[in-house]
């Protein structure tokens, strides 16, 4: 039984992954003031989705659309299912961090597989 997209980013769906590998869920957004005295405060402005995704198998064709998006760190529209929610939301998004350089895992039917590809997604306004 195939599963739900769980992840959409600018119309490409990504391969479903299991909980320990995504995670969709709100964070806050802020500031850090240094007072006068030299205390720290953190501001909060308002908080925002963030998205952690990573997969440890990954099609050529979708890898090829995919990675020029996350690099160019321009707004991405983005479908995700949040924690604890078994339908999609939307938000406009961009790739917050990309920490991993996918690897060739092995050729099926001539085309790469690609392993290791992590990234995290966050939203560009924030909401109350």
């Amino acid at each position: 039984m195939e599963k739900s997209p769980q992840l959409i980013i600018n119309g490409i769906q990504l391969p479903f992954v299991s909980n320990d590998r995504y995670r969709g869920y709100e964070d806050e957004l802020g500031i850090v003031e240094t007072m006068a005295d030299g205390s720290s405060v953190f501001e909060i402005q308002g908080m925002v989705w963030r998205v952690n995704y990573s997969c440890d198998k990954l099609p050529d064709d979708t890898l090829r659309a995919l990675l020029p998006l996350l690099r160019r760190k321009q707004e991405l529209s983005v479908a995700f299912v949040p924690e604890g929610e078994t339908t999609m939301w939307s938000a406009v998004m961009f790739c917050d961090s990309l920490p991993t350089r996918p690897s060739v895992a092995f050729a099926k039917a001539g085309a790469p597989v690609w392993h290791n590809l992590a990234f995290t997604l966050r939203e560009v306004y924030a909401h109350d």
